[in-house]
């Protein structure tokens, strides 16, 4: 299921490892987030903190009704695409969904 789908933009512009990118997704549908993170968790496994490892990226839960994607990196979009789309949206498929924020950041240590 297409959950969000990856700005020209964004492609065109990641020209830094030094990208980390962020996309949080809210599910209208009534417990359908309960079930999905159950079964996430249960692919996928989490660390002490809840956070679910997703190849290049880390899907998390903020609460009850959204989840959020991070990446960052060589391959960050195609990590975060994965994460949202296959890895959240296969579980949520059926749910109704909406992308609430999307952000671009450059880390500088």
């Amino acid at each position: 299921m297409t959950i969000w789908k990856l700005s020209d933009d964004w492609f065109d512009r990641h020209t830094s490892q030094d990208l980390t990118y962020r996309v949080r997704v809210r599910v209208l549908t009534p417990g359908a987030l309960d079930s999905a993170w159950a079964r996430i968790v249960d692919q996928h496994g989490a660390d002490e903190e809840g956070v679910v490892p997703i190849g290049g990226a880390a899907l998390i839960r903020v609460n009850n009704q959204e989840a959020e994607a991070i990446s960052g990196g060589e391959d960050a979009l195609d990590s975060l695409e994965w994460a949202v789309n296959e890895v959240l949206g296969e579980a949520l498929k059926g749910a109704k969904t909406t992308v609430v924020a999307e952000e671009r950041a450059l880390v500088i240590d």
